[in-house]
């Protein structure tokens, strides 16, 4: 360990005089405000569901990103989100690992050639495509089980190689457990290996992690995800061998998540969304299923605005669900 410290903070020291040499290029700073609001009626329907209805406000937040560079071998991304649907849960866990708090992404990134060394609170490296969109893009009501019980903003760090002609990344990360408590504090960690590809109209994001738990106990997540662009559609196929996170561990079993997403212009597209579990470790995720269509519209042409519009049905709460809203990304400041 104190060995691969010093190589890495040699490795750190090049970099940072490989950008003093630079000359200043390459910098540029951005400060976006985004917010967002949803309206989201629910009613429980089918003989497991109880006759209740009501609504929420899903996503309804305000989230920030300030993201740039030093230079052209420096860059930092800061994302947060605020005054959300549960604001005390944001801020009282704001030193926790095992909670989402208000602070998602705080990271730098040292880049020399095809090596890449990030440190910061960034997100673990499991997952599939459906870690690609930020959260503020998120369509909630069609999301994983995974996605919605994971904590994936951890602090550590990764360090990653590019070859293949840059068609192919390979990244190794350490970083808190969500099982943790307090990062650090809490002396639990999470070790994950990721491969990522692009390769004309595929692409792939593999990841293997082992998630400590406790002295000596990990609980181990595989992820495959897959992607095909063909045209104007785009088809996603992830898998994992992990339906979520429970009160205790992680959910053993198999979940399945496909989307296929049409989007003739820039300013909609409409798709379906859903995911297939089948686990022996959470009563009711035996065989379940959420999923449903998904439509955006850009009025504009681009990602200043957005509008929402899903309807999906959840098997495990037998609820019929749908989400209405509207996403502004402004962006304040660019240098």
């Amino acid at each position: 360990m104190k060995k691969l410290c010093l190589s890495l903070a040699a490795l750190l020291l090049c970099l940072l005089a490989h950008s003093q040499e630079a000359d200043g290029a390459g910098k540029y700073a951005e400060f976006h405000l985004i917010p967002r609001f949803d309206f989201n009626p629910y009613t429980s329907l089918g003989s497991g569901g109880d006759g209740s209805s009501g609504c929420d406000f899903g996503s309804s937040s305000i989230y920030t990103l300030f993201e740039g560079a030093f230079s052209d071998n420096i860059s930092f991304t800061l994302s947060n989100h605020w005054l959300s649907t549960t604001p005390g849960e944001l801020y009282t866990s704001t030193f926790r690992s095992d909670y989402n708090n208000w602070v998602d992404m705080c990271l730098v990134d040292f880049s020399l050639g095809a090596f890449d060394i990030v440190l910061g609170k960034d997100m673990v490296c499991t997952g599939g495509t459906e870690y690609e969109d930020w959260d503020v893009d998120v369509d909630d009501i069609l999301s994983s089980n995974f996605w919605n019980t994971f904590q994936p903003y951890q602090w550590g760090a990764k360090v990653g190689v590019t070859f293949l002609k840059e068609t192919t990344s390979f990244w190794l990360q350490a970083v808190t457990s969500p099982y943790g408590e307090r990062p650090f504090a809490s002396k639990l960690f999470t070790y994950s290996a990721q491969i990522r590809g692009e390769y004309g109209p595929y692409s792939n994001i593999w990841s293997v992690s082992a998630v400590q738990r406790d002295e000596g106990q990990f609980d181990y997540v595989a992820y495959l995800g897959n992607m095909l662009e063909l045209g104007d559609w785009t088809l996603t196929l992830d898998w994992s061998n992990s339906t979520g996170m429970g009160e205790y561990n992680m959910l053993g079993g198999n979940m399945v998540r496909f989307t296929s997403v049409f989007a003739p212009s820039e300013k909609w597209d409409v798709g379906f969304k859903g995911n297939y579990y089948i686990t022996k470790r959470h009563t009711g995720l035996e065989q379940a299923f959420n999923g449903g269509l998904a439509c955006h519209y850009y009025p504009l042409g681009n990602e200043m605005l957005r509008i929402h519009a899903n309807v999906g049905y959840d098997t495990f709460e037998s609820c019929l669900c749908a989400s209405i809203g509207v996403k502004l990304n402004l962006t304040l400041f660019s240098l």
